[in-house]
């Protein structure tokens, strides 16, 4: 069996430290096996932070791609299919390990959209 848990990119207020390698580290020691880590902007650098301190130390990283809009409708260019594999190719290169999609509750998506997401971007990271 498999444990996970979050690791939040990069959401913090000064005087509160961002997640540190030594969190990781400790969660690791204690049994954590999968790491995911979101951005809920889906700004890279921000989850590169959780992403780097999970893999050194020994983890599984799943980076989830916070998901809003409607792929489906073509008329929707800021946060259209390209703009999600783009995003998903750039967590790859970043060296995560699974890629997921992370829907709030209020944003309910309908299977159409969820499926154009998934079957392109299993189409395009075979490997994971």
């Amino acid at each position: 069996m498999c444990i996970s848990g979050c690791v939040v990119g990069k959401h913090y207020s000064p005087p509160h430290p961002p997640p540190s390698s030594r969190f990781c580290e400790v969660a690791k020691e204690n049994g954590m096996d999968i790491f995911r880590v979101f951005d809920s902007l889906n700004y890279v650098p921000n989850m590169l932070l959780g992403m780097e301190a999970a893999g050194a130390a020994g983890g599984v990283v799943e980076a989830a791609i916070s998901y809003t809009g409607d792929v489906s409708d073509p008329m929707r260019q800021k946060y259209s299919l390209d703009y999600y594999l783009k995003l998903a190719d750039e967590l790859v290169k970043a060296g995560t390990h699974i890629l997921s999609i992370k829907v709030s509750k209020s944003n309910r998506i309908q299977s159409v959209q969820c499926l154009l997401k998934s079957c392109s971007v299993s189409h395009l990271f075979p490997s994971l």
